[in-house]
């Protein structure tokens, strides 16, 4: 059997603050470190919806708009690509040359983890 590892989380609050959440979660039975491992287990295992969680929580939640705002980049980075590609053209350099056409699966793995990237900074 696979020995458990352990991670602890500091975080800072106003006395006043945890004071009160304290209370109210001792009146509901239960404490902060429950509540987080909950949080956590639901989170770890996608069965929390993160849309959900921030819109209960009052965080910032993405809207349609961040969505058009990427779309908008990932339009301007193939725009510029293909520049890229006729610039390439126009010097006689072969553009298949440069970018073989064995890499399609790196460029198709490129693209994804962009798209990734944009998506965990929320502008996806």
């Amino acid at each position: 059997m696979e020995a458990q590892t352990l991670s602890q989380m500091n975080i800072r609050l106003d006395g006043r603050l945890k004071t009160a959440g304290d209370a109210v979660l001792t009146e509901a039975g239960t404490n902060p470190t429950q509540l987080i491992r909950a949080l956590w287990q639901k989170i770890a295992h996608g069965t929390a919806d993160l849309r959900q969680v921030e819109r209960v929580l009052g965080l910032r939640v993405q809207d349609e708009s961040a969505s058009e705002n990427a779309a908008t980049k990932l339009a301007a980075i193939r725009r510029g690509r293909a520049l890229f590609v006729e610039g390439l053209v126009e010097l006689g350099v072969d553009p298949t040359g440069a970018m073989p056409s064995s890499d399609v699966s790196d460029r198709d793995r490129y693209a994804d983890a962009l798209v990734e990237r944009m998506q965990e900074r929320g502008i996806w």
